[in-house]
């Protein structure tokens, strides 16, 4: 499986010219309840699965990571007022 993970794009390794970067650190992934191995590329997530899915097959993913807001990002940004 492939995801659009939109906050590591933040990081300082991808956006080495903000202000303040983002952090993030993944602590794991679970797909139907068997921890899973994954690689993260810029914005990339992928997930290999053990088994094909199949069309209209489900699966439950769960994604648990830690994520700190970058300052003067595009679309994820922290502000004070």
């Amino acid at each position: 499986m492939v995801f659009y993970f939109i906050p590591n794009i933040f990081t300082e390794k991808n956006s080495p010219t903000l202000k303040q970067n983002a952090t993030v650190k993944i602590d794991n992934i679970i797909v139907d309840s068997k921890t899973m191995n994954f690689s993260l590329d810029k914005d990339t997530l992928t997930v290999p699965l053990s088994e094909k899915l199949y069309p209209n097959k489900t699966v439950v993913v769960e994604i648990s990571y830690m994520f700190t807001l970058p300052e003067e990002a595009l679309r994820f940004t922290k502000t004070t007022i």
